[in-house]
């Protein structure tokens, strides 16, 4: 039950990408690497392809777009 809480507060009380809740409680802006946006879009497009080839047949080819939204 508790880790329910802390995912809840932590979902609610950060409020850009690349921030990180430190005990106790207090948000941090993270590393210079956790803000790169550009950084961040090269990983979303090879998580996206790796789940692409290694799931295909399950995905892709019934119809998941495997796109961001």
């Amino acid at each position: 039950m508790l880790a329910n809480i802390v995912i809840s507060y932590a979902c609610t009380v950060t409020e850009k990408s690349g921030e990180y809740i430190c005990p106790p409680a207090a948000v941090e802006p993270g590393s210079d690497l956790a803000q790169d946006e550009q950084l961040a879009e090269s990983m979303m497009k090879l998580t996206r392809d790796i789940i692409t080839e290694k799931t295909k047949s399950d995905s892709v080819d019934k119809g998941c777009p495997m796109k961001d939204y």
